[in-house]
């Protein structure tokens, strides 16, 4: 899921994404996931932590409105802008780094 800069707000587009993800959590209860907020890298570092903490709350919370039981979410993680799909400095790379991932974790 990819955010606009500077938002943490969820967008038409990835709530129909997440509508499938949570329809998928909730037919597995067993799955554990980790969900993950990044950032592209313009703007402080800490500031974009902060941004990649929100994002994966809002994710979090949306799924959870949704009726994914919390227990389903293992891990909200901020990587901020430290771990980039593209290091390019062009809005097309910056765009694709604002993002969000929801990740199957190992539940033992």
């Amino acid at each position: 899921m990819h955010f606009e800069f500077d938002s943490d707000a969820i967008t038409a587009e990835n709530k129909a994404q997440l509508d499938q993800a949570a329809s998928c959590l909730k037919g597995h209860d067993r799955l554990r996931v980790n969900i993950e907020g990044n950032t592209d890298e313009i703007g402080p570092e800490a500031y974009n932590r902060d941004l990649g903490e929100r994002r994966a709350e809002s994710v979090a919370q949306y799924l959870q409105q949704r009726g994914v039981a919390r227990e389903q979410l293992q891990a909200v993680i901020s990587h901020g802008e430290d771990k980039p799909l593209c290091d390019e400095s062009t809005e097309d790379c910056h765009a694709l780094n604002r993002r969000t991932a929801i990740r199957a974790s190992c539940h033992l």
